[in-house]
């Protein structure tokens, strides 16, 4: 069935019209182009590292792999306790838990998977691969109609295969999730300008909510519906309750968990409030990284699709629903993050790469439409263009950088297979990926709550989420040292990758502690560690405090003014 795409096949028996013109409808049919995509996606993936990475990929992937995790074991172990003092205890013995400075959607789709399947890297790969197939489907199914079987199917390959997806496909982020919901949701809202019924107002209503708890970037979408209305002209619509009703779902269910959580939300922006520096820095910047994430040619393509679908028939008041409502949806994203100084990264821009695709999609068709060509040749010139996309795909993941930090899994080996350090604390220092792929890899190898895992960077030394107001604790070697004996700290993970600048003095402190008393610190073993693609020899580095495990460990306490605005603690 897949392979009557290529071979010039009609799917549609009862469709007598050229092949690009034909539509799949079948559910059969559907379902081989969703197959085809997961399965072109779970290869990329494959080509990408994704599977034996570890989750370094990204300072939020540990975080995010970390909480849905929690939330799985909360789930399983029975919700025996309230979830916030197991919440507290989890972050003792894994702190990486993020739950609230993200919405917690991702956090319950991932549980609910890791329920069903493992926990593993490759089991949460596969739910990726799923989300994003899904999203390549949707957008293929939304433009068949308009640029036939072929171009649509290379319009969702050509997604799969962007770079910027290709990234954030293969690790455990939001931002592939976020995208769904959020096409979803313009979906049903372009379906509500056409039909002005309650039902499609009521779905577009539920989707956005489910993408604003997904990620905040999704509360782009309060902006689009005014834009849509504005340039297809549907002023009347503001007068039906179904839009209302639709601002009212999204209102009631989010706004409580966006008040609860705003300071934990702000903690981590760039900046406190917006400001003209940052939209000046920010519009350009998102502006030049839409084209960016496509490249030249496709770029070329979507400027095209959106003077021929958008501009041009929104001047003469003709404009579809649809096209109106992609439009607004890229309008509103590039605001939204042009002026909310949440960071300036060309991630926040995933959920519209959707809309991108289709506007490139209809501008080829476009040109196309244009070419001299005979039309019993036209197909063949779309499968060419069929087959560019899928080898663009495969040239551009492998040549794709190998980013992130891994090589703690061997450490986590170790330390679980040794029955001295069955109750030891251990101490990990490293950059923010390092700390979360260590804490990751000790939390998916063990029965949890098992280990209790100190972040250097928590418990050495203070600061916000973007090390605004950085300080040490100890100002001294010897508090430090210390510190280390009081509770016991078992073993240190250390990794020395990290070069002199990107080395935070408390690091740099404890580098100096183990290294000036060796008698009492003891190193048991180093390890090669991959960053940024390159391997360090040695760069792990293992040590053990010499008699430690005859020591009771005494009360854990971290400071979390800064999330929680308390100290919590831990009675081993």
């Amino acid at each position: 069935m897949f392979f009557s795409l290529l071979s010039g096949h009609t799917l549609v028996k009862s469709c007598e019209a050229p092949l690009w013109s034909c539509k799949v409808s079948c559910k059969r049919q559907v379902v081989w182009v969703w197959v085809a995509f997961f399965m072109f996606q779970a290869f990329l993936q494959g080509i990408n590292g994704a599977y034996w990475r570890e989750f370094g990929g990204h300072p939020d992937e540990a975080a995010h792999y970390i909480t849905g995790l929690m939330v799985r074991d909360y789930v399983a172990q029975g919700i025996s306790k309230p979830p916030m003092e197991f919440a507290e205890n989890y972050y003792l013995h894994y702190p990486k838990v993020a739950f609230g400075h993200w919405p917690p959607l991702f956090y319950l789709v991932q549980a609910g998977w890791t329920l069903v399947f493992s926990a593993s890297r490759l089991s949460l790969c596969m739910l990726m691969a799923l989300l994003t197939a899904t999203l390549a489907l949707l957008i293929f199914q939304e433009i068949q109609e308009e640029v036939g079987i072929l171009l649509a199917f290379g319009a969702g390959v050509i997604f799969i295969a962007l770079p910027l997806i290709q990234q954030y496909s293969g690790m455990v982020m939001a931002e592939i999730l976020v995208a769904l919901l959020s096409f979803l949701a313009i979906r049903s809202f372009w379906q509500f300008l056409q039909s002005e019924q309650w039902k499609d107002a009521r779905r577009f209503g539920v989707w956005a909510t489910l993408a604003i708890l997904t990620k905040g970037n999704a509360l782009a979408l309060g902006l689009m519906p005014a834009i849509a209305l504005a340039v297809n002209r549907q002023f009347t619509l503001l007068k039906n309750p179904a839009l209302w009703g639709a601002a009212c779902i999204v209102g009631v269910v989010c706004a409580p968990v966006y008040w609860l959580t705003l300071d934990m939300v702000r903690n981590a922006w760039q900046e406190q409030s917006p400001s003209l520096q940052f939209v000046t820095a920010a519009l350009p910047y998102y502006g030049l990284e839409m084209m960016t994430a496509l490249g030249s040619g496709l770029a070329t393509m979507a400027v095209i699709g959106v003077g021929s679908r958008i501009l041009q028939p929104a001047w003469k008041g003709t404009i579809s629903g649809k096209w109106a409502v992609v439009g607004a949806w890229l309008v509103s994203m590039w605001v939204f993050h042009g002026t909310i100084p949440s960071s300036l990264e060309a991630r926040n821009l995933v959920p519209a790469l959707p809309a991108l695709v289709m506007v490139a999609a209809v501008g080829c068709a476009w040109c196309l439409d244009r070419l001299t060509i005979k039309p019993s040749y036209r197909h063949r010139v779309i499968v060419g263009l069929l087959l560019l996309a899928i080898g663009f795909g495969v040239s551009e993941a492998m040549a794709l950088p190998k980013p992130g930090v891994w090589g703690f899994g061997k450490v986590a080996e170790l330390l679980l297979s040794t029955q001295k350090y069955a109750r030891s604390v251990i101490l990990v220092s490293s950059d923010t990926r390092g700390e979360g792929a260590f804490i990751a890899e000790m939390a998916r190898r063990e029965d949890r709550p098992g280990h209790i895992v100190l972040r250097a960077s928590k418990v050495l030394s203070k600061s916000g989420w973007n090390k605004q107001g950085y300080r040490r604790i100890f100002s001294t070697d010897e508090q430090l040292e210390q510190f280390l004996k009081s509770i016991p700290v078992g073993v240190v993970v250390l990794d020395t990758s990290l070069t002199p600048e990107e080395q935070d003095p408390h690091h740099q402190q404890l580098v100096r502690v183990l290294e000036a008393n060796p008698d009492l610190w003891q190193l048991i073993a180093t390890y090669p560690l991959h960053r940024e693609g390159k391997i360090r020899i040695k760069a792990i580095r293992v040590y053990e405090q010499r008699g430690h495990e005859k020591r009771p460990v005494s009360t854990i306490r971290v400071d979390m003014h800064n999330m929680l605005n308390k100290v919590i603690e831990l009675h081993p």
